[in-house]
């Protein structure tokens, strides 16, 4: 079925708000196909939804919908720099990266990606930096607040990691690795 040809982004938008269960499903899916990078707010919204099959397709369409902030050239280049990071050419991904961010610096996602490459590559401090401009760039990117709780545990600052992890949670309560290192903090912190 061709969904562009028939629904409009904000008429699946509106779908998922006043829809049934089954409409839901319907439109997130829909979504996830044709959605711009505005839908992240709804897709967002979805991963509270009370059915666990809605809470799961925003969860897998929420990077791709990320990914299409920037014009197809960059998006091309962000797969490419996914891929270096997924296969461990955390150099290939720095350097990709890096050039990507001179010309398209709000380009969120990218920020992400360098963030991966630098813990990958154990420089803690500068990937703290690239999570935080993604975060900042994105506040809908839950994998860029859980990354900045990893980081400050790195860094040694366990009250800032528990921020960061609520942060992540805030936004997608589905987190239980996340949900995981909170009780651990907390016990450590005596909260």
């Amino acid at each position: 079925m061709d969904v562009t040809g028939t629904y409009q982004v904000a008429g699946l938008e509106r779908l998922y708000e006043y829809g049934s269960r089954n409409l839901r499903r319907a439109a997130i899916l829909a979504l996830g196909m044709i959605g711009d990078y505005p839908t992240r707010n709804v897709l967002s919204r979805a991963l509270h939804d009370t059915d666990r099959a809605v809470r799961m397709l925003a969860e897998d369409a929420l990077p791709d919908i990320w990914a299409r902030a920037g014009n197809a050239h960059q998006q091309h280049q962000l797969a490419q720099l996914t891929a270096y990071n997924s296969g461990g050419g955390y150099m290939d991904a720095l350097r990709l990266a890096e050039n990507m961010l001179r010309v398209a610096p709000e380009y969120a996602e990218c920020w992400y990606q360098l963030g991966i490459a630098q813990f990958g590559l154990n420089r803690t401090r500068p990937a703290f930096e690239a999570f935080s401009q993604a975060f900042h760039g994105n506040a809908t990117q839950f994998r860029a607040a859980s990354s900045l709780g990893y980081c400050a545990l790195r860094l040694d600052e366990p009250q800032a990691a528990l921020g960061y992890f609520q942060a992540a949670l805030g936004i997608h309560p589905g987190l239980e690795h996340v949900r995981l290192c909170i009780a651990r903090l907390e016990k450590s912190l005596k909260y």
